[in-house]
């Protein structure tokens, strides 16, 4: 009987031992994040916490930067003085920086624009080896009882979740950017895209909820995405070299106008592929042959959701954003639409990711009016 008590006394203290071990390594968060934030400066805290009109977001934001004089010269006559606009958009950061920086103002500006969408895949949110003990995590959100819990008490999810090493995202921008292999076998690149899908919608919920908690006003302005841009690798694990040269036969007979044999050959190909990335891309290029650009722009938009190659963000994450911002009656100008609607009429893009400035020139003469609506209101 002793030694039963023994037994019962070591296995007590080896269970609390171990549960102080779990609430040591997992840090204080709503979410089970697969990485830790860095700090960021004081300075830039408060002169974005000082701003009537405080930009936020990646590189879109960046692009927008040379056009705010506009907006601001085309409001001043609407005001008593300038309004006061702080550009804190940066090259390379995600959702996650965005999120960490609006917990960060000392009190909420008149007003924030988010305007982001392009550098998502820039940063690894989470290491490799980790993905079975995150998707353990995951599988924990998906109780609600349980995270009710812990959104109300987040120590029970330092107790809960497994603890795993976690990446830090840095703000200065001159770090080397560090982004998944492009060269994960297509089984763990979906792996990949789950996690950073479900990673990606707790971001969203708690940036919007923040926000609505604070009662601040919020404009999201999503990235246009270049449909142009070939996927750099496919899902599909059948991918091979018959198929490769299938497809080159049917770019080459595109260029040509044989557009009805080249639809042959890519629509056998998406009969036993459907979620083949580079099939529905060429697909893509037959309907804009054809002039057909509306069935063009979804056959771009489901060559950049099957693509495996990890380097650039794509629509289901923008609807993501997109419904958790309009569950919070954020006001939404879809820069997106606006772009991509000239799909095979005008020349869209610069490069690979800027677009050209007449829709940023478009997008100013749209937040000068919405602005003018704001502020009477």
């Amino acid at each position: 009987m002793k030694k039963v008590k023994v037994i019962i006394l070591l296995l007590l203290i080896a269970s609390f031992g171990y549960g102080v071990f779990r609430i040591l390594s997992n840090p204080n968060q709503s979410y089970p994040y697969p990485y830790t934030m860095g700090e960021l400066k004081l300075d830039e805290i408060t002169s974005a916490s000082k701003a009537d009109v405080l930009i936020i977001g990646d590189s879109a934001g960046v692009y927008i930067a040379p056009f705010l004089e506009d907006f601001k010269s085309q409001t001043s006559n609407e005001l008593k003085r300038p309004l006061k606009i702080f550009n804190w958009a940066r090259k390379g950061e995600t959702l996650a920086h965005s999120l960490k920086k609006v917990q960060s103002l000392l009190k909420m500006p008149l007003l924030i624009i988010y305007h982001a969408g392009l550098d998502e895949m820039d940063h690894a949110r989470f290491q490799l080896e980790e993905v079975p003990k995150i998707l353990k995590n995951i599988s924990i959100t998906k109780n609600d009882s349980l995270m009710s819990s812990i959104l109300s008490a987040p120590i029970i999810g330092r107790l809960l979740f497994w603890p795993h090493k976690r990446p830090q995202l840095n703000f200065n921008t001159n770090d080397i950017l560090s982004p998944l292999p492009s060269d994960l076998p297509p089984k763990y690149a979906l792996k990949s895209l789950e996690v950073i899908y479900e990673v990606y919608s707790w971001e969203a919920k708690e940036f919007f909820s923040y926000l609505k908690l604070k009662d601040a006003s919020v404009w999201f302005i999503p990235q246009a995405y270049n449909l142009k841009v070939p996927p750099s690798r496919t899902c599909e694990s059948a991918s091979d070299s018959e198929i490769d040269s299938l497809l080159k036969q049917a770019s080459n007979l595109i260029v040509k106008g044989k557009t009805k044999e080249a639809f042959s050959i890519v629509n056998s190909i998406l009969t036993s592929n459907k979620t083949h990335a580079r099939a529905l891309y060429t697909m893509g290029n037959l309907f804009m042959k054809r002039g057909d650009f509306s069935s063009a722009k979804r056959a771009y938009y489901q060559s950049m959701i099957y693509d495996c190659g990890l380097r650039r963000a794509n629509p289901l994450l923008l609807k993501i954003l997109m419904e958790e911002a309009e569950k919070k009656d954020f006001t939404i100008i879809d820069f997106n639409r606006s772009v991509t609607n000239f799909l095979g009429k005008n020349l869209l893009f610069q490069d690979l990711r800027q677009p050209q400035s007449i829709y940023y020139k478009k997008l100013i003469e749209q937040l000068v009016g919405e602005f003018r609506r704001f502020i009477r209101r």
